[in-house]
Parts: structure tokens; C-alpha cells; sequence
């Protein structure tokens, strides 16, 4: 298969792939319009529901208060008069509710302008009729009062119906609206889902030839990382000649000044002596970068033995080589007993002695210097530490720490080249695991790593001091 067809394969299936989503995204919005749209019908259908059964309670009211007006009228009976009160308290709401329910309807609410006198003449009348009954008994009862009363309930009935038959018109229109968009929304899915079927099946056929395209790159991907080793065999050969060829001229410059202030050192000045120093300072410190660069290249390529390593043990060993190249510097170790690993034990070496190293750098200037090494179980994996109450470093440089050449202090205060922690990183990396530190400037620093499935074993922590 040719590159050019390889190509057009691509393209056809990025095509297929988008037009599949497109697709799928055009019914899911038709869905969700459709279901909003469902929705605010089934909102109104409600809405309209609840109007009408307003209606209707304005009614029953109206009612319960004219029975219970004629019914004390005829017999004098007090028990009449709790319908009439009931109904005549629930009025007033009831017109209230409606004002609200129908605030967009305009023709509802002039429906309710000429209603709400009648009703309040209604109720008026219907006081004044049980009134005068309790004062004068059967003859305060006025037949002329009767018909008035009459006469506006037939009215009030009147208006009322024309409430009720504006929301059931309102309610079939709505019904109607709501069954066409069931049918609208039915037609769109499956008018969606029959093409996202067909577009997805196109897109599959699509994956499956490329996912042999894919195979075949595969096979010569294997063959391009063999090639690859074999370039960087080459490479590291090359950095091995290039370092070579380097150190050469710098052990030249170093040597050269060093003569010349043994040989001329009487006749030059002081600061032709400091110049001299500068420089040799300078080559030497080049000289130690090249050794770190290759070894931080080198530490990615070594081949790893993974076994149960003692990390409290290897600490031990870091902290007497440590203590002595400075025998008469007073420190206080504090190394957890038991805490094993599984990882390289060569690598995890490095790993230790650059972060025991950096503790016993940067507690230099303190009075009683204390380092600790152990692990902690808090979660599904062991995390180790290193602990320290050295110089500390600000936090808001956290993020340039692991960095290759990157220092928070400078070199008057501490020696070193800005490779220790990079080297940590990418070991630490390479056993699947994280590293991370606090500080605080003055206070010292912890520094965590986990190992990506390490097996810890805390013991109890001896500490040891040092004259």
C-alpha cells in the first residue's frame, strides 16, 4: 500500500469519524430541543390544569356561600352559616391565584376585571341578607334581595364559564401541539439514529482497514527501534569521545594555570592570581558538568535487575561514606530500620546518595544538623523520604527543581551543578514512581518519592549521633 493511499484512507476516515459526530450531535440536540419543548408543553398542559381547577373552586365557593345564605334564611338554622363563611373567605383567594395563573393571558384577565365586581356585590348582598335574618328573624327576609342575588349568581355563573372555556380551548390547542412534537421528535431520532448507524458502519469499516494499515506500521516501528538502539549505541559512543575530547583542553586550561601561578605566582598580581583562580575554578566546573551530563544520559540506558532491595541499609552505607569525608562535623541521623523496595538496587543507590548527599550539603550551616530517612504507609503504595532541617528553598520554585541545571541557590553558598535531582527524577521515573518536595526557606525540606508498587516495611526509627 503506497503512502499517497495510505493518506486518502486517513482523510476518508476523519471524514467518516466527523460526520459521525456531527450527526450524533445533531440528534442529541434534536433530542434535548425536543424534550425542552416536551417539557414547557407538559409545564402548560399543567398550567392550563391548574387554572381550571382554580375556576372551578371560585365556582364551588360562590355556590357554598349562596346555599348556606339560603338555607339560614329559610330556617334560622346557624349551622348554614359555616358553608356561607367557608365559601365566602375562599373567594378572595381564589381570584387572587387566578390574577396570577393567567398574568399572560390578557383576555382571561379582562374576564376578571368584570368578574370580580360581581363577585364582590355577590358576597355583599349575601352578608347584608344574613345580617338583617339575625336582627329581625323571618320577616327581615326581603323576596326583592332574593331575585337581585339571584340575578348576579346567574351572571357570576356566566362569567365563570367563559373562564373555563377559554382554558379548555387553551388546553386542546396545547394537547394538539404537544402530539405533533412527539411525532416531530419520533421522526428525528430515528431519522438520526438510522444515519448515525449507517455513518458509524462506514467508520468501522474505515477503523478496521486502518487498524491494518496500523499493524503494518507497527512492524516497522520494531524495526525503526532496532535501528534506533543501534544509533544510539553509536551516540553514546560518540558522547564518550566527545567528553573525551573535551576534558582534554579543560584538563589543559587547568593545568596550565596551575603551573603558572606555581611557576610566576611571586610576580603577578593579586588579582592576576584571582583571575587565574577564576579560571581554573571555571575548568574544573565544566569538568563536572560533562561527568553529570553523561551520567544522567547514561542512567536511562543502564539495563535494570529488579529485586527486594534494603533502601535502610543502602542509607546506612550513603551516611557513613558522608560522615567520613567531614569526620569532625557534628549531625544527627535518623535512619528507619526494615524499609525494603523492589527496584534496581544500583539505581536506587544514586537515588539515595544524591538526596542524602543534598541534606548533608544544605545542613552544613546549621548548628545541630539533623537527617532522616524512612517511608510511610498512608496510602496504596509506600512513600520514602528524606528529611533534612538544612537551608530550605521557596516554594514558589518548586516547579524548576527537577530540572537539569536548575538551582535555587547559588554557587558561593552551595557547591554542585544542577544535575543531583534531575538524576533522582528520571531514576525515580523509570521505576513508574513520583517525586516531590516541600520547603520552607531556613527550615529545611522533605523530599517524597514512591516507586511504583514498592513494598515498604516500617520498623522502629534508631537515631545516631556523630561527635
Amino acid at each position: 500500500m503506497t503512502a499517497s493511499s495510505g493518506t486518502l484512507e486517513r482523510r476518508w476516515a476523519a471524514i467518516a469519524f466527523a460526520l459521525a459526530v456531527i450527526v450524533l450531535l445533531g440528534v442529541f440536540g434534536v433530542a434535548w430541543r425536543s424534550g425542552e419543548r416536551l417539557a414547557a408543553d407538559s409545564d402548560w398542559r399543567q398550567h392550563t390544569y391548574e387554572v381550571i381547577g382554580e375556576v372551578r373552586g371560585l365556582l364551588n365557593a360562590l355556590i357554598d356561600a349562596e346555599t348556606g345564605e339560603r338555607g339560614y334564611l329559610l330556617t334560622g338554622d346557624a349551622g348554614f352559616l359555616a358553608p356561607f363563611r367557608s365559601g365566602a373567605a375562599a373567594v378572595g383567594p381564589r381570584l387572587a391565584s387566578l390574577r396570577q395563573l393567567t398574568a399572560d393571558n390578557p383576555r382571561q384577565q379582562g374576564r376578571l376585571d368584570a368578574l370580580e365586581p360581581l363577585a364582590r356585590a355577590e358576597l355583599a348582598q349575601l352578608e347584608d341578607a344574613v345580617d338583617v335574618r339575625g336582627r329581625a328573624g323571618a320577616s327581615g327576609v326581603s323576596l326583592a334581595a332574593s331575585i337581585e342575588s339571584r340575578r348576579l349568581m346567574d351572571r357570576l355563573r356566566a362569567r365563570v364559564a367563559d373562564l373555563e372555556d377559554e382554558e379548555a380551548h387553551l388546553l386542546a390547542w396545547r394537547d394538539r401541539a404537544l402530539q405533533a412534537a412527539i411525532r416531530q421528535n419520533g421522526l428525528s431520532l430515528a431519522g438520526g439514529a438510522l444515519a448515525s448507524a449507517l455513518l458509524l458502519g462506514a467508520a468501522f469499516w474505515l477503523w478496521r482497514r486502518e487498524n491494518a494499515r496500523r499493524l503494518q506500521a507497527e512492524g516497522a516501528l520494531q524495526r525503526l527501534n532496532a535501528r534506533l538502539e543501534a544509533a544510539n549505541a553509536d551516540l553514546e559512543s560518540f558522547s564518550y569521545s566527545v567528553s573525551h575530547d573535551l576534558r582534554a583542553p579543560l584538563r589543559a586550561i587547568d593545568g596550565f594555570s596551575h603551573a603558572l601561578l606555581e611557576d610566576a605566582g611571586e610576580r603577578l598580581t593579586p588579582d592576576d592570581q584571582a583571575l587565574l583562580a577564576r579560571v581554573r575554578a571555571g575548568a574544573q566546573r565544566m569538568a563536572q558538568l560533562i561527568d553529570d551530563l553523561l551520567r544522567l544520559a547514561r542512567i536511562s540506558r543502564l539495563p535494570m535487575t529488579v529485586q527486594e532491595v534494603d533502601l535502610s541499609a543502602l542509607a546506612e552505607t550513603i551516611a557513613g561514606e558522608l560522615r567520613g569525608r567531614d569526620p569532625h562535623r557534628p549531625a544527627r541521623w535518623e535512619i528507619e530500620d526494615g524499609v525494603h523496595a523492589r527496584g534496581d538496587e544500583q539505581l536506587l543507590r544514586v537515588v539515595l546518595e544524591n538526596l542524602l548527599g543534598n541534606a548533608w550539603k544544605f545542613t552544613r550551616r546549621q548548628t545541630e544538623p539533623r537527617i532522616a530517612f524512612g517511608s510511610e504507609n498512608g496510602g496504596p503504595e509506600s512513600v520514602y523520604f528524606v528529611r533534612d532541617n538544612g537551608a530550605g528553598f521557596d516554594m514558589t520554585f518548586a516547579d524548576k527543581l527537577f530540572g537539569p541545571f536548575q538551582r535555587l541557590h547559588s554557587e558561593r553558598e552551595f557547591e554542585g551543578t544542577g544535575i543531583g535531582l534531575a538524576t533522582v527524577a528520571r531514576v525515580v521515573h523509570i521505576h513508574g514512581g513520583q517525586v516531590w518536595a516541600e520547603s520552607e526557606l531556613g527550615r529545611g525540606a522533605i523530599f517524597r518519592f514512591t516507586l511504583g508498587g514498592g513494598v515498604g516495611r516500617p520498623a522502629a526509627a534508631r537515631a545516631r549521633d556523630t561527635p
